[in-house]
């Protein structure tokens, strides 16, 4: 009787710690640079969040003219990279849960899938709980917020990933991380304007420059690069030599 006692404490004991692990584990970590607000709806005060134009309305969700907004869940982070699945203008607030807020314009379509530039800000915020008055109605939400920008090893906008050289009917090629996608669409630059004799092609994670004709010039490549829903835009210098 008394071993069965300890063996019944002991699951008990274990169950206990696993509860004390989950709690921890959803514990929300609070970066340096977070800021906790009062959000005020649309009728007790409109509160932004930020520098954006995200407020409260008073239907209780969260609304803006500018800004794409994406409810993570709970299972979201304050330091959390750009998720682009589901955004939207006006979404439901939701204590407990996280959202990001991008500027829709800085949204575009990169290799198949949404994405924002390598060096754009972005904000992840967390709704804590309501705001009531004196009869129980909201009247707003405490949030918790940060100012981020994606956390990818993607080239530097613009950066100039590579100079090659490419002799007549010859190619020479770059490839990439293999979780980096490259857009179809693509510029060549020229100082005299003809771009006949390069061919880039591309194929997932590789680009492959071709020097199709004779040729002395020298060229500018521009692709545009994405890894998840992150993108930038970076540049090869190809010099053809017949």
């Amino acid at each position: 009787m008394k071993k069965y006692l300890l063996s019944i404490l002991g699951i008990a004991c274990l169950g206990l710690a696993s509860c004390s692990d989950d709690k921890e584990y959803y514990e929300p970590a609070m970066p340096d640079n977070s800021i906790a607000l009062n959000m005020m709806n649309q009728s007790n005060g409109k509160t932004m969040l930020g520098e954006s134009d995200v407020y409260i309305n008073d239907a209780n969700n969260f609304t803006s003219a500018q800004c794409g907004i994406s409810d993570l869940g709970s299972r979201g982070s304050l330091d959390a990279n750009p998720n682009l699945t589901q955004v939207a203008r006006e979404i439901a607030v939701t204590p407990g849960n996280y959202y990001q807020v991008f500027i829709t314009d800085d949204i575009r379509e990169v290799a198949g899938q949404r994405a924002i530039p390598v060096d754009c800000t972005y904000y992840n915020f967390l709704t804590e709980s309501w705001i009531n008055d004196k009869d129980g109605n909201h009247t707003g939400a405490k949030v918790i917020y940060t100012e981020c920008k994606p956390d990818t090893d993607l080239p530097a906008w613009n950066e100039v990933v590579a100079s090659m050289e490419v002799q007549l009917y010859k190619a020479v090629e770059h490839i990439f991380e293999k979780d980096v996608k490259i857009d179809d669409n693509y510029q060549i630059y020229s100082e005299n304007g003809n771009t006949d004799a390069l061919e880039v092609r591309i194929e997932n994670n590789k680009v492959t420059f071709i020097s199709k004709k004779y040729s002395y010039d020298d060229y500018d490549v521009q692709l545009y690069l994405r890894s998840g829903c992150v993108y930038t835009r970076v540049y090869f210098h190809i010099f053809c030599r017949s």
